[in-house]
């Protein structure tokens, strides 16, 4: 039997739960892009996902899991009443192990919407949590994948790894990363690929994303202070990025994120 060590290698960060209630003309994106993983819990109403192809109906008293990065379209007939938020499940020194999720993740235990408004802020938190764990769960080959490729075997990989949790900003290139590790640009960057399966440039890109996306979901952050924040050299640049990245600017991100 397991001992389960590998739960002290892991973390499930839920940095947002928020309630929403809207009708069809407030809720209606028919082309949006999450940088984040995302767990919808819904309520009630009668919304929907396009998604690679086919459109799926939300059933009040389930829970869904949307991957990142992947286009989708959302939208209702009338209303929608959920309860949302993005979440990240990391290595304790900051990887993503969901960089490579790609699946639309139906959670199949069902719960009764009325329990919702009896929970208290701690109860729905954990509850959510549960949900998520509930949802990775269905898909174990892909998460027991990923966790077995996490024991640090070489000292390269927990110098990049703190450096892109920590300092990563627009400036940062894999030539830095290289000098700290003393490995050239192209023997750091076969290693990280051949290791996580995902190019390093690719993957520092999507991480600064997710890190200016965060700090958008402060509405008392101006933009432009979120651009000098992660040393972006100017706002138009800034402004490239994000709609690269997002499909959006930064301020229709803003409002389709309820802020």
């Amino acid at each position: 039997m397991s001992d389960f060590d590998f739960l002290r290698r892991i973390k499930l960060d839920l940095p947002r739960l928020l309630f929403y209630e809207g009708n069809y003309k407030q809720w209606n994106h028919p082309n949006t892009f999450q940088p984040f993983m995302t767990i919808y819990v819904i309520l009630e109403g009668d919304a929907y996902v396009d998604i690679c192809g086919k459109r799926i109906q939300f059933i009040p008293g389930y829970s869904y899991l949307l991957p990142a990065n992947i286009s989708m379209g959302l939208g209702c007939e009338t209303h929608i009443k959920k309860i949302w938020g993005h979440f990240q499940v990391q290595t304790t020194i900051g990887f993503d192990l969901m960089t490579s999720w790609e699946q639309f993740v139906i959670i199949e235990r069902a719960f009764l919407p009325s329990t919702i408004k009896k929970m208290s802020d701690v109860e729905l938190y954990f509850f959510v949590k549960s949900k998520i764990w509930q949802g990775v769960s269905q898909e174990s080959e892909y998460f027991e994948k990923a966790i077995q490729n996490f024991s640090f075997k070489t000292k390269w990989e927990k110098i990049v790894l703190e450096y892109m949790d920590k300092e990563l900003d627009a400036q940062s290139r894999v030539q830095d990363l290289a000098k700290l590790v003393n490995m050239s640009s192209d023997g750091l960057s076969r290693s990280f690929q051949k290791r996580y399966g995902i190019s390093l440039k690719k993957y520092m890109l999507g991480q600064l994303n997710q890190k200016v996306c965060m700090s958008l979901m402060q509405p008392s952050m101006p933009i432009k202070e979120v651009a000098k924040l992660y040393n972006f050299q100017d706002e138009h640049y800034f402004y490239q990025f994000f709609k690269k990245h997002n499909l959006q600017t930064p301020k229709k991100f803003r409002i389709s994120q309820g802020l």
